[in-house]
């Protein structure tokens, strides 16, 4: 199942603030309004990435929360990259990381690989250089 960078952003945020979200905390992560944060559910939940509870907050469903912490994962990795060996901004690698993830791409695991690979190369050089 293919998300948008949108989709993308709104599941990392969901799982994040688990196990109670309210639709404020995410339009304040995500600096949106409430009007499209319900919008957003609307369509994680008929894509069945999130239920919604007797209250109307969102929980993840077994195929949300695993393709969240895929995400999350590939996430993670992209911004560690962009932060700490590329020194981009905070926000700048958050978006760009994002924006990677909802390319659609078969290749980002790959590329993350490569990140994660170059990164402990680096590591290693620093390491031997500084013994």
């Amino acid at each position: 199942m293919q998300l948008t960078t949108a989709q993308i952003k709104y599941i990392l945020v969901i799982h994040e603030l688990q196990p109670i979200v309210r639709l404020g905390q995410i339009a304040r992560r995500l600096q949106v309004s409430k009007p499209s944060v319900h919008r957003m559910l609307g369509r994680l939940k008929n894509r069945q990435l999130i239920e919604l509870d007797e209250k109307g907050l969102p929980r993840m469903t077994e195929i949300g929360a695993e393709m969240a912490q895929r995400y999350a994962k590939q996430y993670r990795t992209m911004l560690d990259f962009f932060t700490g060996i590329m020194q981009m901004k905070n926000s700048v690698a958050e978006e760009s990381a994002a924006v990677l993830l909802g390319s659609q791409s078969e290749s980002i695991q790959e590329l993350c690989q490569c990140m994660q690979q170059f990164e402990k190369n680096t590591q290693q050089s620093q390491h031997a250089v500084g013994q």
